[in-house]
């Protein structure tokens, strides 16, 4: 060890050299010669075993005692090449197969026990049973290990309940004790290490916990019952979101705005997939970061995205421009370069239906509205063959958005047309895609009768009305007013959803513009209810001020009041 390092190597060049006619037959005794002369310059004593074609260090610790070390398990030696570079990698760094390390033989065993359990997490089947192995090895934990955790266990929490999950649901009062301070913790110490991740890490831990906090925010939006799983999830997350938590040592609670802060440093460190994510998952989560110069996460991700527009995949660019128009973060730059990018495409072939109709919606919805975007997609549509790759979804957004942005494409809801009237049912439409639909073609002034009287007929036979919003009901009864009043099911479906807004105990949920639709829907389709324009009247005398209703809410209200008299 009195060599530098530039005389240790050319030291290790001449004995290779020396060793190399020998090496030829005999690798494994020349590998250990090679290192026996380093070995003794550095005071290691080394042990040959010729058996096992293994070299083993004399550690210290078993100078005193002189026990004989517990073989490890290894795997059959591999045949080794008799150059200079690898007798002299070996030589210089060693390996574990050839027992040259600074690890004894217990540190490795608990180290190969620990890397088991937590290459093992994607196996792991139950919240409980990740919480336990990430709780017990919490101090060996990486930045991989913590993005790990969390991706398995919004993939348990948001999976569909099914008899082999039932135990990531059902808690009892001392198993749900045991999760929240195991989750607390684990929670609080990823908060805390997040300055340590790398873009990768970032990502996938941010969309991670961005799917558990949307899946309890969901069901507590729509009144639903929260599990004991959930309640947890609520308790430790979303809680800490809203304030911080007196026994955390950031005054910063919220897990996003950590992450934006280490992200921001490493911006330029991301790739076009990483940005797209961590917008993705501020988006779904409901989250714009702020800094303290007054911009906000997403307009970091909007500058050092637009050079890249050429690295991003078509879902990226879809996620991307949606993020943006969720968080109510629009970006007008992102979106002009996005959809000159696109339009620029000699074939948008490799787009799914999916990201079309997200990119189209996203555009329509940030009132970005662009001309040449909407045509080239439009056109590609109405190029294809058929339709049945385009599911309920993808077909309400794409005809939905080009009636919001005023772009005329009859060719395209024409075919949109004959794939919803082909269909068997439409069962698989949801009450909204439903709604729509028919005002993107009452709107667009695309007027179908056979599409209309198909989804009358489907939402008089088949639909919930519990189901449709206040919106949605507005929305179908005033497009399904320009359909000719005779015919038995458009009528009979006025008459269904009057009976429902009466008996319904949400009336007082229905905004003056939904209240005004239905009054137009009803005088447009001749359509007579005494009860219901009765109760409207009543509503709006004692709910709504005049003033806000329009001057031809106004007449149609007089109108309805006039014929539920006459009755």
């Amino acid at each position: 060890h009195a060599l530098n390092a530039e005389e240790l190597k050319m030291s290790l060049l001449r004995q290779c050299q020396y060793l190399q006619p020998w090496c030829q037959s005999n690798n494994h005794r020349a590998n250990h010669a090679i290192r026996s002369i380093f070995a003794h310059n550095a005071g290691i004593q080394l042990k040959v075993d010729h058996q096992h074609h293994q070299t083993r260090a004399v550690t210290e610790s078993s100078f005193g005692t002189r026990r004989r070390r517990r073989r490890r398990r290894h795997l059959p030696p591999q045949p080794l090449k008799p150059t200079m570079q690898s007798l002299g990698r070996r030589a210089l760094f060693g390996e574990r197969r050839f027992g040259f390390s600074t690890h004894s033989s217990v540190q490795y065993k608990k180290i190969r026990k620990t890397r088991k359990e937590l290459v093992k997490m994607n196996k792991i089947q139950t919240i409980g049973e990740a919480s336990n192995t990430a709780f017990k090895y919490l101090h060996e934990f990486n930045p991989r290990n913590y993005s790990s955790f969390w991706s398995r266990v919004s993939r348990l929490a948001t999976e569909r309940w099914t008899k082999h999950n039932v135990a990531n649901r059902e808690l009892t009062g001392s198993q749900r004790n045991v999760l929240t301070h195991q989750l607390t913790s684990i929670f609080s110490n990823t908060r805390g290490a997040v300055t340590q991740f790398g873009p990768r890490d970032l990502t996938q831990t941010a969309h991670a916990i961005a799917k558990i906090v949307k899946m309890v925010n969901v069901r507590v939006s729509q009144g639903r019952r929260l599990d004991r799983m959930q309640q947890v999830f609520r308790y430790i997350i979303i809680g800490r979101q809203s304030s911080p938590r007196e026994d955390d040592d950031d005054d910063d609670g919220d897990i996003f705005q950590s992450i934006a802060n280490t992200s921001l440093g490493i911006l330029p460190e991301f790739e076009a997939r990483y940005l797209s994510n961590l917008a993705y998952a501020n988006a779904i989560a409901s989250s714009v970061p702020t800094f303290d110069d007054g911009s906000t996460l997403f307009d970091h991700i909007a500058e050092k995205s637009i050079p890249l527009l050429t690295e991003f995949q078509p879902q990226e660019l879809a996620n991307l421009v949606w993020s943006f128009e969720k968080a109510g973060a629009s970006n007008a730059g992102l979106f002009e370069k996005v959809a000159d990018h696109i339009v620029s495409l000699d074939n948008i072939a490799e787009f799914k239906p999916l990201e079309l109709s997200n990119i189209l919606s996203a555009y329509a919805k940030a009132d970005q509205a662009n001309p040449p975007l909407f045509q080239k997609v439009a056109n590609y549509i109405v190029s294809l063959d058929n339709l049945h790759t385009f599911r309920p979804e993808d077909l309400s957004n794409v005809v939905h958005a080009l009636a919001t942005a005023d772009e005329a494409h009859p060719r395209l809801f024409e075919k949109v047309s004959n794939r919803i009237i082909t269909l068997g049912n439409l069962k698989s439409f949801k009450p909204h895609q439903l709604s729509h639909v028919l005002w993107a073609f009452s709107k667009a002034g695309e007027s179908n009768p056979k599409l209309h009287v198909r989804i009358a007929d489907h939402i008089y036979l088949f639909c919930k009305l519990e189901l449709f919003e206040p919106s949605d009901l507005s929305a179908v009864l005033l497009a399904l007013g320009t359909v000719e009043g005779s015919h038995h099911r458009t009528r009979f479906l006025f008459q269904k959803v009057a009976d429902h807004m009466v008996e319904s105990d949400e009336f007082d949920s229905f905004e003056p513009r939904e209240i005004s639709d239905v009054l137009e829907a009803y005088a447009t389709a001749d359509v007579v209810h005494p009860r219901l324009f009765a109760r409207l009247h009543a509503h709006v005398n004692a709910h709504v001020d005049s003033t806000s209703l329009g001057e031809n809410a106004r007449r149609n209200l007089v109108w309805a009041h006039e014929k539920a008299e006459q009755v």
